[in-house]
């Protein structure tokens, strides 16, 4: 017991340092752009040589000091609520300084949109939730900024090559993230095919780098598969209408409704249509103890990703795991039925770590210290009032 309360102290401990850092960082950043406020000019930036005096104080380059007056502004000006998080201790200094560069692209209303819309949850989202999150936020506050910086980005793909001293050689290829998603998910497969059929001593990563290079030179791999990528979508942008949430590609995050709706005509794509009022699938399709393939299907649409709290691990690289117990008299069905990684699905069954689905979704995780902690379930679409239906 003893050992128990010892590791709970510690976990206070490093709360509380925690958030002394946090407040003393929001300190420091409000110094600085008081610092840079006294040296505007008429157009309200900052002078030639305001950089080069924190410069020489901090014993830093020049371009440094230009990112931390950006920073300190970016948070002072344009962010004051995620900047009062800081100061309470309730976010810490990488998150704050992933919103600023989130935002350091859009206007002053559009920052101020982004941070509307993910304020409320930035405490309790981990780093990548946070990008995630981020990413959403920016796709609805600036949709055609969304959609021209795409365009943009596409005028860039291309393909290089770099060679090592020991033979060997990195092949990197530039071009749409949700077609780089499909080529990695096809060439997984393929990989876990030949995996299967026994007597390979490649490694996964072997197997994937060499099924590439065979594709890419003509060669056949002997592992023919069929690649499914699932995009989640609301029904209300398949048929044009405003939508307050916007689609993602698994294994790669939120995409914008113009190539949502490409992606709905192509056929490669698992598409996973929305209901607008619950935000749950509408269109994708209970004793032994390995669940039917429908059954395993609907779970790993429903979570997308690992149930442990701040575990993003794509869902179709998770175990499917019995929240209680088939031993203990769980039943195999889709309220008993959870997405693990393989990590936390051995995790669970060590000594004071335990789980449970509620009601809604959430799954509320227990630890040694006798700690909960909550993974929210996220729905596939923003539920919307049903007072207020969308047509």
């Amino acid at each position: 017991m003893s050992h128990a309360i010892d590791a709970e102290s510690f976990l206070d401990e490093i709360t509380r340092q925690d958030e002394i850092i946090a407040a003393a960082e929001a300190a420091r950043i409000e110094a600085i752009a008081g610092f840079a406020h006294c040296r505007f000019d008429g157009g309200g930036k900052p002078v030639m040589g305001t950089a080069s005096e924190i410069a020489l104080e901090w014993n830093m380059s020049r371009g440094s000091a230009e990112m931390e007056i950006r920073y300190a502004l970016g948070l002072v000006d344009r962010l004051p609520r995620v900047l009062g998080l800081l100061r309470s201790g309730r976010v810490d200094v990488r998150k704050a300084r992933t919103v600023v560069d989130a935002v350091v692209h859009l206007s002053d209303e559009q920052a101020r949109d982004v941070e509307d819309r993910i304020i409320d949850r930035l405490p309790d989202l981990t780093l990548q939730s946070l990008q995630r999150a981020l990413a959403r936020a920016k796709i609805k506050a600036d949709p055609e900024g969304a959609e021209r910086r795409r365009q943009e980005g596409r005028k860039t793909r291309r393909v290089a090559v770099t060679h090592d001293d020991d033979g060997m050689g990195q092949f990197w290829l530039s071009a749409e993230g949700h077609r780089l998603v499909a080529v990695y998910a096809h060439l997984d497969q393929r990989a876990r095919a030949l995996k299967a059929a026994g007597g390979e001593e490649r490694t996964m990563d072997q197997l994937r780098a060499d099924i590439a290079v065979d594709l890419l030179l003509g060669k056949e791999t002997g592992c023919a598969v069929q690649t499914m990528v699932y995009a989640y979508m609301p029904m209300t942008m398949l048929m044009g209408l405003p939508t307050p949430e916007c689609a993602e590609l698994a294994g790669y995050g939120p995409i914008p409704d113009e190539l949502a709706r490409e992606i709905f005509a192509d056929s490669i794509w698992k598409r996973v249509i929305t209901d607008p009022v619950s935000g749950l699938p509408v269109d994708v399709g209970r004793t032994m103890r390995t669940p039917p393939a429908a059954m395993a299907e609907r779970v790993k649409v429903r979570d997308r990703v690992c149930r442990m709290a701040g575990c993003l691990r794509d869902a179709d690289k998770c175990d499917i795991d019995h929240v209680q117990d088939w031993a203990k008299d769980g039943v195999t069905a889709d309220e008993n039925l959870a997405d693990l990684c393989k990590y936390d699905h051995a995790l669970k069954d060590m000594p004071g770590w335990g789980y449970e689905l509620l009601p809604n979704g959430d799954a509320l995780w227990t630890t040694p210290t006798g700690r909960s902690y909550l993974d929210k379930a996220d729905p596939l679409s923003c539920p919307q009032n049903p007072d207020t239906p969308p047509f």
